[in-house]
């Protein structure tokens, strides 16, 4: 996601969650090797690039 540091996301059954600060978590599925498939805050599907960030 543009304009946020990196995080941290677990992945269960083929679901990616991503947690937020109102207690719950973005729900993402795999499209490929780069791409997450998601809801925006709009409740539009949208297609998001996995970024591997190295340190």
């Amino acid at each position: 996601m543009r304009g946020i540091a990196p995080v941290n996301a677990q992945e269960e059954k083929g679901i990616i969650r991503i947690g937020h600060n109102k207690g719950g978590a973005f729900a993402f599925r795999r499209a490929g090797n780069v791409k997450l498939i998601g809801l925006d805050f709009w409740n539009q599907l949208k297609v998001y690039h996995l970024r591997h960030d190295t340190k």
